[in-house]
């Protein structure tokens, strides 16, 4: 009896470890999945913003933005650039997140380019807030 008692202890030893190793091998295959779907979706992300024409991280952003209001990928994609042509220059001046005068001359660059696009004056404060926070560096 003693030798059969070792014998079924080591065989439910056995078994034990066995379902251990699978269910480490079960998520170790979710992990390669999730990790492979991560990677997919990076590098489409990548493909997407040179799809639509963007050179950088930002205009990427900004546009998904203005998109998420407009719903009108042509007329997103001019928006995005005119905002991009005429505030990153002004992001590069130091501090200019703590310049009220300059907060203030690109709230109404913002202004004026989403009002002569036909966007609501409730959406324009909402977005201009929005977009000023994705440039001022120091919220990223």
């Amino acid at each position: 009896p003693i030798y059969y008692e070792k014998l079924s202890e080591k065989l439910q030893r056995l078994i034990a470890e066995e379902e251990d190793r699978l269910k480490s091998e079960v998520s170790a295959l979710e992990f390669e999945k999730e990790l492979r779907d991560l990677y997919q979706k990076s590098t489409s992300r990548d493909d997407e913003i040179k799809k639509l024409g963007f050179e950088r991280d930002i205009d990427f952003t900004i546009y998904g933005i203005i998109q998420e209001n407009k719903n009108d990928k042509n007329n997103s994609i001019k928006i995005t650039n005119q905002l991009s042509n005429k505030l990153l220059p002004q992001t590069e001046i130091v501090e200019w997140h703590n310049k009220p005068s300059i907060k203030r001359k690109m709230q109404e660059v913002i202004y004026d380019i989403l009002d002569a696009n036909n966007v609501s004056e409730d959406d324009i404060e909402k977005l201009s807030e929005n977009i000023l926070n994705i440039l001022n560096r120091e919220n990223v």
